[in-house]
């Protein structure tokens, strides 16, 4: 999601999801189903992905985990939750989910592993989770997200995007952030450019 912009979203299809979601939450059951409705919406309400509202989808997977646990569930917390209090409580939040030996092979804690070790600066961690995440990963696009990230983070010292770690922290986390997330979305952008994808003025 940090790489999406945000301003191709089309608002007509967000505007007829939020009057479902409002349908149906007139009912008197909660399913997992309207969590996870409710942890969308809080995405498409954010106008970025750090200003996003992360300590309500903390809140919501809170709830999810309790009608709905999942090791999928517990990594998507963690996340929500390093962005909102920092990457060090997200370590915390993924050292303390009990399925090690999943959780070694599961791709996107991996990758989530080498974000947070990227944002407070211990890149040969990072480094050593995201060769692990693209070891694992069997999806061609989500290979390619990694393999971009893999390759910035060999260009930058350090990056801050959790929480209080982002810039809006201290001057010296600001100073630090090298263009993590930047260098790998101008990674994408060559490959777009590179394959000719159309944007949506050349598709009228």
């Amino acid at each position: 999601m940090p790489e999406q912009d945000r301003a191709r979203w089309d608002s007509a299809l967000l505007s007829e999801a939020f009057t479902c979601l409002n349908d149906a939450g007139t009912g008197t059951e909660l399913t997992r189903f309207h969590i996870e409705a409710g942890i969308a919406a809080c995405h498409a309400l954010g106008t970025t992905y750090a200003t996003t509202d992360w300590a309500r989808i903390a809140d919501l997977y809170d709830l999810l985990r309790q009608c709905s646990p999942s090791l999928v569930v517990d990594v998507n917390r963690a996340l929500a939750k390093a962005m909102d209090s920092g990457a060090r409580v997200g370590l915390d939040e993924l050292d303390a989910i009990p399925e090690r030996e999943v959780l070694g092979r599961y791709p996107y804690a991996l990758a989530a592993y080498a974000d947070l070790h990227a944002s407070l600066g211990n890149l040969d961690e990072a480094r050593t989770y995201l060769d692990r995440a693209l070891a694992n990963q069997s999806s061609p696009a989500q290979h390619a997200l990694l393999k971009r990230k893999r390759a910035a983070l060999d260009e930058t010292h350090a990056v801050a995007v959790f929480g209080n770690d982002r810039p809006g922290g201290t001057p010296e986390l600001r100073a630090k952030l090298e263009g993590y997330w930047t260098r790998t979305l101008e990674s994408l952008k060559a490959r777009l450019e590179a394959d000719h994808i159309p944007d949506d003025s050349e598709c009228d």
